[in-house]
């Protein structure tokens, strides 16, 4: 979901561009809702991860175990307001933090706000 001006920064690149519905994201790509705009991250098993207006999040991390089929997922908070909201976390070796410059927090259940 996507509300009011929202931007998504490349990984490599060095301009902004306007965010799409159903935009594919990828490991260093930075999103970034301006005031008055809203974004809603969906994850490809269930959850979503909510930004509030003036945020900026960076993608850290987004890996498949191929292995044990673990999702690891990263999200580093720069600015701003998140909360995710996610399906239960059934792989033992499964992943899903947020950061900031201060903070982490590893998910185990299925909400965290972070601002």
């Amino acid at each position: 979901m996507l509300e009011g001006e929202v931007r998504v920064k490349r990984s490599g690149d060095t301009e902004w561009q306007s965010a799409q519905r159903g935009m594919q994201l990828s490991i260093n790509d930075k999103i970034r809702t301006q005031r008055g705009g809203f974004a809603t991250i969906e994850f490809q098993r269930g959850g979503q991860l909510h930004m509030q207006p003036e945020s900026l999040v960076a993608v850290t991390d987004l890996r498949l175990d191929a292995h044990t089929q673990a999702r690891r997922s990263t999200f580093t908070l720069e600015a701003g307001q998140v909360e995710a909201e996610l399906d239960a976390i059934t792989h033992k070796d499964a992943e899903f933090r947020i950061r900031t410059p201060s903070a982490e927090a590893s998910v185990i259940r299925r909400e965290v706000a972070f601002q």
